[in-house]
């Protein structure tokens, strides 16, 4: 079931373009990844319109085996959309990101990758996805759910992904500004903040502690959907 690594999706067999329907059968079947568990349950908790939240320590795997997956998923299987992704830091967009990016998806043509102070990826089905660290809210606003758009001639409802990577180190105003574009997907991810855990990341998991889990395994993983 494995891909040729330039095999555009329109060559997949019924059962391939099945599997990638879900996140993890992307990762498994377009990317060639094999996803530890924790990173099944994290990517797979947005198969349906929805949030997640995710709590990790470093280098568990948050920005290349979940949010490239995400931001890759999202722009193929829903042609036309937007993903949006800001962080803490363009250092971490532009050193780890957009490298795991450019490699998943080397090979692959119609694919480009626009680097700099926005960093942009572009697929040929029209999909785009938009990257930059900001102080500024406004700038995360004015994305919204993209209208006329169909997939398998059905119209798109859900064709908006926002990302926000080092959540801990966000302004409060650019949360509020990722809330505002109201988004059918809403992904944050995060280390914990062990100096000062009150924030607005902390209050994801406090407010929705119904929601809560704890995953099991050797990064001490937290993941809340609602």
């Amino acid at each position: 079931m494995a891909r040729k690594k330039d095999q555009p999706i329109e060559e997949y067999t019924d059962e391939q373009y099945a599997l990638i329907s879900t996140p993890s059968g992307y990762a498994a079947i377009r990317l060639g990844m094999k996803l530890y568990p924790w990173q099944i349950e994290v990517v797979d908790s947005l198969i349906e319109p929805g949030n997640s939240a995710l709590a990790a320590c470093n280098e568990a795997g948050k920005t290349s085996g979940v949010v490239a997956v995400l931001i890759l998923w999202h722009m193929e299987y829903y042609p036309g959309s937007y993903t949006v992704t800001t962080s803490a830091s363009n250092r971490q967009i532009e050193h780890q990101l957009y490298p795991a990016i450019k490699n998943m998806i080397r090979g692959w043509k119609g694919w480009k990758v626009t680097e700099g102070r926005e960093c942009r990826v572009t697929a040929p089905n029209g999909s785009v996805c938009i990257s930059y660290a900001t102080d500024d809210a406004r700038l995360m606003e004015g994305y919204h759910v993209q209208k006329g758009v169909e997939l398998d001639g059905e119209a798109l409802e859900n064709s908006l992904l926002m990302i926000v990577d080092e959540c801990k180190g966000v302004p409060v105003t650019i949360l509020d500004g990722v809330w505002r574009c109201r988004a059918p997907r809403n992904f944050f991810a995060s280390s914990p903040n062990h100096a000062d855990p009150v924030d607005q990341f902390y209050d994801l998991f406090h407010k929705e502690k119904a929601r809560f889990r704890k995953s099991d395994g050797a990064h001490n993983l937290f993941l809340c959907s609602w």
